[in-house]
């Protein structure tokens, strides 16, 4: 099993995800959001691209909550932001979430042709390494990154993720790249490497420190998030 890391959106492509496990990142704030959501018993996540889609889909069934941002900030009209904090409330209990965001939806939409998707965060890395070693197939961690612009914050989950990864089955092979995210992981407190990125600096002066703290905590939920027919469900809890 070979495990390699792409580094923005615009760098994933067919060829590089046709018959592998692709595992979508991106770690401020989406794939934070989404695990929290499903953690919290929201029953999907439905990705899509504008937000005029998603208004859309609110038409076709009334029921489903609208979350997502633009700029960082929630967008008009919409229930939720992309605060993962927005999604432990009682309200999403069983009920599909639209989601739109500036990065980490794109790369779920560009990356759905893999033979599996999964979304990965620091939050849920130790059960999406499991969820990987269990498919038994060569893993692309695909980073969102910001504005198709390489972001710290993303390549330090991946890194979190290889590392989990071959701490249960150290004989996978790694690439380059993989490896170097991997040091740059285990270097440090994943809060301290995150707050040194832009991103982090942009957030911060959006009044989003706490969803820093919160998004950098590792392994506290147990869930795999996959995309289905449906969406994004919860179908492994480990």
């Amino acid at each position: 099993m070979l495990l390699d890391v792409v580094l923005t959106t615009s760098a994933l492509t067919s060829q590089a995800i046709s018959g592998k496990t692709l595992v979508a990142i991106d770690i401020l704030r989406a794939s934070s959001t989404i695990v929290t959501a499903l953690a919290n018993g929201c029953r999907a996540v439905i990705p899509v691209l504008t937000p005029e889609e998603a208004f859309e889909l609110k038409k076709r069934d009334p029921d489903v909550i609208l979350g997502g941002e633009r700029k960082g900030l929630r967008i008009p009209g919409f229930d939720k932001g992309n605060s993962p904090l927005e999604y432990m409330s009682s309200d999403i209990v069983g009920r599909r979430l639209v989601l739109t965001t500036t990065n980490g939806t794109r790369l779920i939409r560009k990356g759905q042709e893999a033979d599996t998707l999964l979304v990965g965060s620091l939050l849920n890395a130790q059960a999406v390494a499991r969820e990987v070693l269990k498919l038994k197939r060569d893993t692309l961690l695909a980073c969102a990154g910001t504005l198709d612009r390489f972001s710290l914050d993303d390549f330090v989950g991946a890194g979190s993720i290889v590392r989990e990864i071959v701490r249960f089955s150290p004989d996978v092979s790694l690439s380059d790249i993989a490896l170097a995210a991997m040091k740059v992981s285990a270097s440090g407190d994943p809060v301290l490497s995150l707050k040194e990125s832009f991103h982090v600096r942009k957030l911060m002066e959006l009044g989003f420190a706490q969803d820093l703290d919160y998004c950098s905590r590792l392994n506290l939920y147990g869930v795999v998030p996959r995309l289905t027919e449906k969406g994004i469900e919860c179908l492994e809890k480990v």
